[in-house]
């Protein structure tokens, strides 16, 4: 078992209205091994009926294809390079009005400033001198291909109802499995993304009534980021507060100032120590202050978060695990186990409030 330590102060005691704002979620630890058949996991293989098909999916996704350029494209890029110049330019004149009073220092060679101003104009020089979009006879262009034979689903994760006691499972359902096509799509039923995301699917089940482990293959073309590796889960559960965006005024006005005043005291503060935990987890509150709508109507409350980092700030990372950290600092099957890394900051997954059999989204962040 992992163990969170307790948060470096008491958040209730600064801001006692946030009481009724919290949440347990379950942070899953995932950490890469071969799970126990049948046991919650990440990317292990899920019990599965005898008699029902392993789920595919034929929908379009999203192909990188090169090919000559067109004097379109090259006058596209022309113009692109004309506009990003002229951005430069003006961002220059900013930075050398700016500089204006330590002209003096600036013109000292031994200087911070100069070391500093000869760095700016250096790494200027050397992105112009790479070769010009303008210049380039082929581009790259992204087209939807429909595949030629399904493509089998990959599991994401399989989990108890006891593990992850925050989340609704439908009546006589004690198990939950996440199971996803790791090609990028640019539309599939659930995905809220404006970047390709997986195409997903959830399946609740009765544990009992099934025995038999299964699993499947990275296809063809599957996106790294979007094939997970192997793990173990150690499920804790935590209390969880909601991120600053999210909080009402004048809530948010205060707490914003008083991480200010941590910050310059170099105190825990509420957005990176006090409020959402980081790493995989299910429940909680997600990161942003994003709201999502069901197709029924009703809203949609927090399942799953796979981020592409790891456990965040040392204040969260487990006791048993400190030591470890302390010694070997970045370990990818630490900072990063799942191998997820299909997003900029993490993937969420929303279940309907009303009814969880209902269509998930997935939302990529």
């Amino acid at each position: 078992m992992f163990t969170t330590p307790d948060r470096p102060l008491d958040v209730l005691a600064a801001f006692p209205e946030l009481a009724s704002r919290a949440r347990r979620a379950t942070r899953l630890h995932p950490r890469r091994g071969i799970p126990a058949p049948g046991a919650s996991s990440v990317a292990g293989p899920l019990l599965w009926p005898e008699d029902e098909p392993w789920p595919t999916c034929g929908l379009a996704h999203v192909v990188e294809v090169e090919r000559p350029a067109t004097p379109e494209d090259r006058e596209d890029a022309r113009r692109s390079a004309e506009q990003a110049a002229a951005a430069l330019a003006r961002i220059n004149a900013t930075f050398e009005q700016a500089m204006e009073p330590f002209s003096a220092e600036a013109a000292d060679p031994g200087s911070a400033l100069a070391a500093f101003t000869a760095h700016w104009y250096d790494t200027q020089r050397t992105v112009l001198s790479a070769p010009q979009e303008q210049d380039r006879t082929t581009v790259t262009t992204e087209e939807l291909v429909t595949p030629e034979q399904p493509v089998p689903l990959l599991p994401v994760v399989q989990l108890h109802a006891a593990d992850i006691p925050e989340t609704p499972f439908p009546d006589s359902a004690d198990l939950v499995q996440l199971l996803w096509c790791p090609l990028p799509h640019r539309s599939a039923p659930g995905l809220l993304s404006r970047s390709p995301g997986p195409a997903p699917l959830v399946v609740w089940r009765a544990a009992a009534a099934l025995s038999r482990s299964v699993g499947a293959r990275p296809p063809v073309g599957a996106l790294d980021g979007f094939v997970l590796e192997q793990c173990v889960v150690r499920p804790e559960g935590v209390t969880e507060f909601p991120c600053a965006d999210a909080l009402p005024e004048p809530l948010r006005s205060r707490v914003l100032a008083w991480d200010e005043a941590q910050e310059a005291g170099s105190g825990p503060t509420y957005r990176r120590d006090l409020s959402v935990a980081p790493g995989m987890k299910t429940g909680g509150w997600p990161v942003g202050p994003r709201r999502v709508q069901c197709d029924c109507g009703s809203g949609m409350g927090l399942f799953l978060t796979i981020p592409d980092d790891g456990d965040g700030a040392h204040s969260w990372t487990p006791l048993e695990e400190r030591a470890r950290t302390a010694r070997h600092g970045h370990d990818p099957e630490f900072d990063g186990p799942t191998g997820f890394d299909g997003a900029w900051d993490e993937l969420v997954v929303f279940l309907c409030e009303r009814d969880p059999r209902h269509q998930v989204r997935l939302v990529v962040e």
